[in-house]
């Protein structure tokens, strides 16, 4: 076949017209779609049970989030609990890259003469690292203190005639979010910020039935330190009772109260009480852990706290020093568990980084200028806390689908993304809802009284990248807001 330059004038203009067709058949389509999505998540959000909730709702192709697919009272501002920490995560990652290390290091202060014996005190000293607890191997809460401790023997310490000083001047001594309640502040998400951070700052408690109806229940500690006070209150009761163990801390003690019922023979599981000094605390647990190496300790634990100066002089030796894993692994506690502790320290670490302070307002500022970067307005955003516990915090869920958007495109995504919950499999999605969509959606949960809230990205049957973002304020009932973000996501994941 001869082709000439009529011909091949005819078939350009006919593929051009084919591609118009096919653009415009798209455009058709999405419009069509468009129209189909705001009807149907104009019926769910408009449900009678949700009438009196403040309800926002965004949602948008991850690569246009500027123009939306559906969108209802998405400009106004809202508390949203736990999807702020989307924000704060975001920006550690941003700033600090995915290989960020922290480091716990020990220190001995004075002259070590030849028979070992330290004539001063031995600082462990805290730079924001969330991680010495038993959530990463060998999973047991003291190994990062041991770990430390056989450095400490090798480096030929057999005595230590001052005392074990907890530094956390690293940080401020602000160590409670704006707004944060006093009545939780015994409880393991509001544990106190500190930049030398044990076991997330909490005491692990196991309580055990006895043997007979009547006699107190045994009590068991994680880390076994006398550090903590228990005032034991439980009963062991018939096996055929349902157990109820609460407990309390009195503000501002290290004594614990525990009270309730447990079956004979059986046990509470894990209770998680933070304490009320966390630098104290961590250095009483490292004095037990050198005693029990060997290492003699004359003196007393003490934690060092700013507006006090650090207790690393110029004459301090390094003697020992742990590594945390990269903040690619410390950030999948903050997405995926929604740890506020880790959300905490990030926040005041990324303020010591980019800023010079490890503070709040130092922190607040570092994030609030990436908010800029990953949204050309940011009217109406206010952030007190990194983790989403503060009520005064208030962002709107364009602004949450815009830090998604900017996290899509950014070298590190990989990273961000596998640190959301995997419905079904994982975190705080694992066994609530959606387990259908496991292999389609990623989320963070958000959740303080009168607050229910979702954001994430979501992939669609024919292959759309979503970004969206639910943030609900006023609620009475969490199951219906549920309910309605479920019938909206799986309506978007079957088309």
């Amino acid at each position: 076949m001869v082709y000439t330059r009529q011909t091949i004038k005819r078939a350009l203009a006919g593929l051009f017209l084919l591609m118009i067709m096919m653009i415009n058949s798209e455009a058709s389509n999405l419009i069509s779609r468009k129209a189909e999505i705001t009807d149907y998540c104009l019926q769910a959000a408009s449900k009678k049970s949700l009438k009196s909730y403040h309800i926002g709702i965004y949602i948008a192709s991850v690569n246009h989030v500027d123009t939306p697919l559906f969108t209802y009272n998405a400009d106004s501002a809202y508390v949203p609990a736990s999807c702020i920490k989307l924000a704060t995560s975001a920006a550690a990652l941003d700033a600090l890259g995915p290989d960020y290390i922290f480091q716990t290091r020990v220190y001995a202060v004075g002259s070590i003469d030849r028979n070992g014996t330290l004539k001063g005190n031995l600082v462990i000293y805290g730079t924001g690292d969330p991680s010495m607890s038993d959530r990463y191997p060998p999973h047991r809460v003291t190994a990062p203190l041991e770990m430390l401790a056989d450095q400490v023997y090798k480096h030929g310490i057999r005595k230590i005639e001052g005392n074990i000083i907890g530094d956390g001047t690293y940080f401020d001594k602000q160590e409670i979010g704006t707004g944060w309640s006093y009545s939780y502040l015994y409880d393991w998400y509001a544990a106190r910020v500190t930049a030398l951070a044990l076991n997330d700052n909490c005491i692990n408690i196991k309580v055990l039935g006895g043997k007979k109806i009547g006699d107190l229940a045994q009590v068991q500690l994680d880390p076994p330190t006398r550090y903590i006070k228990i005032n034991n209150n439980v009963k062991t009761a018939s096996s055929k009772t349902r157990s109820a163990v609460s407990f309390d801390r009195e503000y501002g003690s290290e004594i614990i109260n525990l009270k309730g019922r447990i079956p004979a023979g059986k046990n509470s599981g894990v209770l998680w009480a933070s304490v009320n000094d966390p630098l104290k605390y961590t250095a009483d647990v490292f004095r037990e852990t050198l005693l029990s190496k060997g290492i003699k300790v004359d003196g007393t634990s003490i934690g060092l706290r700013q507006p006090n100066r650090t207790a690393v002089t110029s004459q301090a030796t390094l003697v020992a020093i742990r590594y945390s894993p990269p903040l690619s692994e410390l950030i999948k506690p903050v997405n995926k568990n929604s740890q506020n502790l880790y959300a905490e320290m990030l926040l005041k670490s990324l303020g010591k980084v980019k800023n010079g302070q490890g503070s709040y307002p130092a922190g607040l500022k570092a994030v609030k200028d990436f908010m800029r970067k990953a949204n050309p307005d940011i009217r109406g955003y206010e952030q007190f806390d990194g983790c989403g516990l503060s009520p005064y915090n208030q962002i709107t869920p364009k602004q949450l689908c815009g830090v998604l958007s900017y996290m899509h495109r950014h070298k590190d995504f990989d990273v961000y993304f596998d640190s959301l919950s995997i419905p079904g499999l994982d975190g705080s999605l694992k066994s609530s809802r959606l387990y259908n969509l496991s292999h389609q959606l990623r989320g963070k949960t958000g959740g303080i009284k009168g607050v229910r809230a979702l954001t994430g990205y979501l992939t669609t049957k024919s292959g759309d990248q979503l970004v969206f973002s639910f943030l609900s304020n006023h609620v009475s009932s969490r199951y219906a807001v549920q309910t309605m973000e479920n019938t909206i996501l799986e309506k978007l994941a079957d088309m």
